[in-house]
């Protein structure tokens, strides 16, 4: 797009403007969509929690003070049965689940299915109620191609959001085209 003559285009990177300030010890390492998603819905004077369920499940918090401080980035579901597949013997390769397996598998694949996939939305429950002791009022919102799996089982109060990348990008290029 930039080769192309007469083409408008803004170019989205780490030091681009932000709706929040940016608090991370190596933003040069800060994958770009992760603070793209974090400004889709960020409010002035609200904290946030954008959790973007992928091929990592990434976890980004923004303080009521504007501040993006970080978060984590762990295994998304792919990434955990292909890890189980390759550095064990016998367990095999998963690559067809549904949502809610059973919480007691009856085989290895069901086990295996229910660690991965019940194992994940602990996790997220566990982060989210972490965070939520930084700020009772924390707004959550959980986005990725695989949020789809952990919609209906968080116990927490949530905001599902597709494409918050995408929202991220609009909002940065009215700020950013100033």
């Amino acid at each position: 797009i930039k080769d192309l003559p007469k083409v408008k285009h803004i170019q989205i990177n780490n030091n681009s403007i932000f709706p929040f300030n940016v608090d991370y010890k190596t933003p040069q390492t800060l994958g770009i969509d992760r603070i793209v998603a974090c400004s889709a819905n960020y409010k002035k004077g609200e904290s946030s929690l954008v959790i973007d369920c992928g091929t990592c499940v990434t976890y980004d918090y923004i303080s009521k003070s504007g501040n993006y401080q970080g978060g984590a980035i762990s295994p998304g579901i792919k990434l955990r049965f292909q890890s189980m597949n390759n550095f064990t013997e016998q367990l095999p390769f998963i690559d067809r689940y549904k949502k809610n397996p059973q919480k007691i598998g009856d085989s290895t694949v069901d086990c295996m299915k229910s660690g991965v996939i019940n194992g994940l939305a602990y996790e997220i429950d566990g982060f989210i109620s972490e965070f939520l002791t930084l700020d009772n009022q924390l707004k959550v919102f959980l986005t990725g191609g695989d949020a789809i799996f952990f919609v209906d089982v968080l116990k927490s109060r949530i905001f599902a959001q597709q494409n918050l990348v995408l929202k991220g990008l609009d909002v940065l290029i009215d700020l950013n085209e100033k």
